[in-house]
């Protein structure tokens, strides 16, 4: 119940507005939402794709408005004491007095319901698992992932559907993937989520990513679109690993060197945040019936992991490297969506034929 209650409440905040549908799949969303893997993927291989969840690369960052809450708070319960206490020590109140008291007693007030909302959003950081991964299984069809209270969850691909969640925070409109059970006509039970808190069109590339690892022969084409691989070893991410997460968020232009003198020092405040809260929570260790369920082949071709990540990986995310770097880059991602494609193509056009 309360986390019920809590969900809610977060939901009422940001202004949640969830669209209840299956997402579209047809013979055309392959090339409106041509596959991408992101940034999310911890790794690939022809047996089992495996993933974190949407709060992973945010992890950190409300933690850090908890902490200029907090002095807020109390530069505003002060200021309401001391000017309390001064007026009693003259043993008269004045009209002054009593406008100063209003109007710290609303400043505390208003520090307070913002510190009680970071305390619940950002507990999520520091408590629960690290960090929470998801499997997809393309040999058995199944979804691994382990629900709020560190109890396994397992279903079939086929009984678990996918819709879009926008998000309205500070003005912008982010969207994520929220996978969800349907149990009967009327309700539904939440899963998991996943998404990079982005536009529409990148969250909608992702879920056929998602979708055709699950569901289409491309496993080999869909490797090479993974720009980065999330870097957990042992189920752990080092200090510096975090940083280059969280500025990945927004450093995605070079004209956005501009902001680096303001949002280096919040980066790094929330990297601090972000290591304690991946040193406080619980380590992530999938069973060991998941682990022998998702054990890749011996001679698998395919296997993408953070060891294949970029040598530059510091020049990669402030983008001082070569422009040549990034079009080379790009070239080689969308020689692999149009091969996707291309195949894709070839097998709904045959279907399309043999119906008719």
């Amino acid at each position: 119940m309360k986390n019920k209650i809590r969900d809610k409440f977060l939901r009422f905040i940001a202004k949640a507005r969830t669209d209840r549908m299956r997402l579209p799949v047809g013979t055309e969303d392959f090339k409106n939402y041509p596959a991408y893997g992101g940034v999310s993927v911890v790794e690939l291989n022809s047996t089992c794709l495996e993933v974190v969840d949407a709060r992973f690369a945010h992890k950190g960052e409300l933690g850090f408005w908890l902490m200029i809450g907090m002095p807020t708070l109390l530069t505003g319960a002060g200021g309401f004491v001391f000017i309390f206490y001064k007026a009693l020590d003259r043993g008269l109140l004045i009209a002054t007095d009593f406008l100063l008291l209003f109007v710290s007693a609303i400043f505390a007030v208003l520090s307070f319901a913002i510190v009680l909302f970071f305390i619940l959003t950002s507990r999520v950081d520091f408590t629960g698992f690290s960090v929470r991964k998801i499997r997809f299984n393309r040999k058995n069809q199944r979804v691994y992932f382990m629900d709020r209270h560190g109890q396994l969850q397992s279903y079939n691909w086929k009984d678990i559907n996918a819709d879009l969640t926008h998000l309205s925070l500070n003005a912008h409109m982010h969207t994520q993937l929220e996978f969800f059970r349907r149990t009967d006509h009327e309700r539904y039970e939440p899963l998991f989520i996943l998404g990079f808190y982005a536009d529409e069109y990148p969250t909608l590339c992702y879920w056929e990513f998602i979708r055709c690892y699950m569901e289409e022969d491309v496993v080999e084409d869909l490797a090479e679109t993974i720009e980065y691989c999330a870097d957990l070893a042992d189920g752990q991410e080092t200090f510096w690993s975090g940083f280059l997460t969280l500025v990945r968020n927004y450093m995605t232009k070079r004209i956005q060197w501009i902001w680096l003198p303001v949002m280096v020092p919040y980066t790094f405040i929330s990297a601090c945040l972000r290591w304690i809260g991946m040193r406080t929570g619980k380590a992530f260790i999938w069973p060991e019936e998941v682990q022998d369920a998702c054990v890749p082949e011996a001679n698998d071709p395919i296997r993408v992991d953070a060891s294949h990540n970029p040598q530059q990986p510091w020049g990669q995310t402030f983008m001082t490297v070569p422009i040549e770097y990034y079009d080379v880059r790009h070239k080689h991602i969308n020689g692999a969506r149009e091969r996707i494609e291309k195949k894709l193509e070839k097998k709904y056009s045959r279907q399309t034929r043999s119906r008719s």
